[in-house]
């Protein structure tokens, strides 16, 4: 057991959830604490090949994942953010379930659930089949998803992948697409180029491949214009069209969601001023700043009238040199309770030399997408949990962190906390 740790009793909590004889997949800093079994991986392995095998055949012989993993154990704080890409998709499967969630603390565990027919994707090459997963992890032994189905392939002959997706919010969304060769995209038979308008509902989806590099891999990544990026999970992806399953998802997801939109109505918003309205001088109420800069930094804040979200004031950070600044506000809470913090950042200018902008919480890696260059108004949120004996923490609008001073312009408005339920449905 953990013994020098500000988590302690976080950690331990969760680590005595899981039995001895099983499969586990487990980030680097709990692997030791969890060593005492025949089989662990250390997380991304086996779902994506990470220091696998010898420096030249690094990736050979990964296990498949689904027939090797029973548990997996998270600590948020040790993964960067494709491997959250990764942990998200997995918590959204319902080939897991979450048994434990506390931050920086998840555990997850295999479900005995039958699979749920219709489901996966599509794939023809040199042969046809069908896979789990729209991301296939980069490896130079095999082309296959994340939990370990292999998609046959040779040189100079296209990979096909195709069938439906459903889309669970009308947003203008990109594909983020990561590929070792040419491909074309194309959505209810138009080609993707760029940022696109796409409906809630079903869409057919085509992908023509080429896989030219040495590193056989493909991601593909949808990015909502008001959502954080996300993995699509398998339980959204069809292999062909079928009406009532199509109408049966949809009804569940909107039951979902109109239960989720009532809840947000009958919560208070915790952050005080969160539209930053009540302007002192030119000084948002209730909010103040703290800052770290460079000798010859110039940074300038305000409640910006030009440019908001809504309303007649936005909270803007300028930084004309490196600095690392944020809006800061003080908000009690409760114990060990589940909170979602939300809001809107418009970016100009922000390099990718230190950290960009987001809303953050003063506990370990709990923050918001992080934004760099350019970005319109886009809606940015995180779910946290507070600690045994927390009454209170900081709620912060950043531009910069810690080590990570960085340049540009950021705006934010908006800015709600509100208690959530264990399932993640807002709490009365």
């Amino acid at each position: 057991m953990l013994k020098n740790d500000d988590n302690i009793q976080i950690k331990n909590e969760a680590l005595k959830l899981i039995p001895a004889n099983v499969k586990v997949a487990a980030s680097y800093s709990l692997v030791p604490h969890l060593s005492h079994r025949k089989e662990i991986y250390m997380f991304p392995n086996p779902f994506k090949q990470n220091l696998w095998g010898q420096w030249f055949q690094e990736g050979k012989d990964l296990p498949r994942a689904f027939e090797h993993v029973d548990y997996i154990a998270i600590d948020w704080s040790n993964h960067d953010r494709t491997d959250q890409e990764i942990i998200r998709f997995l918590k959204a499967s319902p080939d897991f379930i979450t048994i434990f969630d506390e931050n920086p603390i998840l555990v997850m565990k295999k479900t005995e659930s039958p699979k749920l027919p219709g489901r996966g994707v599509n794939y023809s090459s040199i042969r046809s089949g069908l896979l789990r997963s729209l991301y296939l992890p980069g490896n130079k032994f095999d082309l296959r998803d994340i939990y370990g189905n292999s998609l046959p392939f040779a040189p100079n002959v296209p990979i096909n992948l195709f069938g439906y997706f459903y889309n669970p919010e009308t947003d203008r969304v990109r594909f983020e697409i990561d590929a070792q060769g040419d491909y074309q995209l194309t959505v209810d038979g138009k080609k993707v180029l760029g940022e696109i308008m796409l409906g809630q509902g079903f869409h057919s989806f085509a992908f023509r491949y080429y896989n030219l590099r040495p590193d056989h891999g493909l991601k593909i990544v949808l990015a909502p214009l008001h959502s954080l990026p996300y993995i699509i999970t398998d339980n959204y992806l069809f292999l062909k069209k079928d009406p009532v399953a199509f109408a049966q998802l949809a009804a569940q997801e909107q039951s979902k969601k109109s239960a989720r939109e009532k809840y947000m109505r009958s919560m208070p918003n915790l952050v005080v001023n969160g539209g930053f309205e009540k302007v002192i001088g030119d000084i948002p109420d209730k909010w103040r700043i703290d800052c770290w800069q460079e000798k010859d930094a110039i940074c300038k804040y305000s409640a910006n009238e030009k440019i908001r979200k809504s309303g007649r004031y936005a909270a803007m950070i300028s930084q004309a040199g490196k600095a690392d600044s944020r809006w800061v506000q003080e908000v009690a809470v409760r114990p060990r309770t589940r909170y979602k913090l939300s809001g809107w950042i418009k970016t100009a200018d922000i390099p990718r030399e230190g950290a960009g902008a987001s809303l953050q919480v003063d506990l370990p890696n709990t923050h918001s997408e992080v934004l760099y260059g350019d970005n319109d108004w886009k809606y940015v949120e995180l779910e946290l949990k507070t600690r045994t004996g927390q009454k209170s923490f900081k709620v912060l609008c950043r531009l910069g962190d810690y080590g990570a001073v960085n340049t540009g312009t950021a705006y934010f408005d908006d800015i709600e906390l509100k208690e959530i339920s264990s399932d993640g449905n807002l709490k009365k």
